[in-house]
């Protein structure tokens, strides 16, 4: 939610940045410009509406756990995605709810890759994380 609330703060005329501080960590948004800002605002409604629409293929722990590591290497990063979904300690797989659209990896992961593109990849160009403790 973060990244909406940054990106509406921006389309608001915001210029600066935005900093959130978490338990273990604090990370910020570089600003953006206020056109910008709207276009990216539409692109990800229209990923919302498509969702109302129909359940996506898409779940946030595998889609986080690729995200994080596609850059370095892809091969990895698929697997741990797959791992994520199919783990008996919390994976989606075993969640009821998924489970009954999405039952195997193969029918989601399509979109795992192609939705977290689509919904995180200029965010990443944008954040900016800091581990320390000050």
């Amino acid at each position: 939610m973060t990244w909406v609330q940054h990106l509406a703060t921006c389309a608001a005329g915001y210029s600066g940045r935005t900093t959130y501080r978490g338990l273990s960590e604090q990370f910020s948004f570089k600003p953006v410009a206020a056109e910008w800002a709207h276009a990216e605002l539409r692109k990800l409604i229209a990923i919302y509406l498509e969702g109302q629409r129909f359940p996506l293929n898409w779940i946030p722990e595998p889609a986080w756990q690729w995200l994080s590591l596609h850059e370095k290497d892809e091969e990895k990063a698929r697997k741990a995605a797959q791992n994520r979904f199919d783990s008996d300690r919390g994976g989606d797989a075993n969640n009821p709810y998924v489970r009954r659209v999405y039952p195997e990896w193969r029918m989601i992961e399509p979109g795992v890759f192609a939705y977290s593109q689509q919904l995180f990849s200029e965010m990443m160009n944008y954040l900016e994380v800091d581990n320390d403790d000050n």
